[in-house]
């Protein structure tokens, strides 16, 4: 995470707010600091490495992944293959942004929205991300609990601190995977390291 931190950094990318990767570098370091406390962050297993929404496909039998051959950009993939499969769950979770944020870019190139049109577009397309990914969540929790016991973290704060790292993670290589893709569309992961960053705020005042 940190190296991802590092190669943005040395491109110079602007954000909103400016503070910004000073803040998520601070979560990261909270993150991690809490995690060695609690000990037991459950086992280091293969994993695909890259997935996401578009590497899965229908199939009459069911369903089939694609390109196991991790992120394009990572460097290392012999040590990210083996880790905590919840690394896996934070790419699915954050396509759920993309998928909702494709579609609010697709609708803005194909008509002229009002402010007030572009705003609940938005609002919807991030509504739907958070849904979706809270609902891909819990049936996540309860299928490996019955599948694999003993494969993620036995406290229920662990696995979302871990999984809260992953999806930072996974959100600064998608920015860097952007930035020398498709420039345009680099303000979909800078919004999902920008509701990350909100939603820990809230669980700590909650806290």
């Amino acid at each position: 995470t940190i190296s991802y931190l590092g190669r943005i950094a040395a491109a110079g990318f602007p954000t909103d707010p400016p503070d910004l990767w000073s803040r998520v570098e601070e979560l990261i370091r909270r993150l991690a600091e809490r995690l060695a406390a609690q000990g037991g962050t459950g086992r280091a297993v293969q994993t695909h490495g890259d997935l996401h929404l578009g590497q899965i496909i229908m199939t009459e039998e069911g369903y089939a992944v694609l390109d196991l051959e991790g992120e394009p950009l990572a460097q290392g993939t012999e040590e990210i293959f083996y880790t905590t499969p919840l690394r896996d769950l934070a790419g699915l979770v954050r396509s759920f942004s993309y998928a909702g944020m494709a579609a609010l870019l697709a609708l803005r190139t194909a008509r002229r929205l009002t402010p007030e049109a572009d705003a609940t577009a938005r609002f919807l397309a991030e509504r739907f991300a958070e849904r979706a990914g809270e609902t891909l969540f819990q049936l996540y929790l309860a299928e490996m609990a019955r599948l694999a016991p003993g494969l993620l973290p036995p406290e229920a704060r662990t696995i979302v601190d871990l999984l809260d790292l992953c999806r930072i993670e996974r959100a600064c290589y998608e920015i860097l995977y952007e930035m020398a893709h498709r420039p345009a569309w680099t303000e979909i992961p800078l919004a999902g390291l920008r509701a990350i960053l909100a939603q820990r705020a809230k669980m700590e005042v909650g806290n």
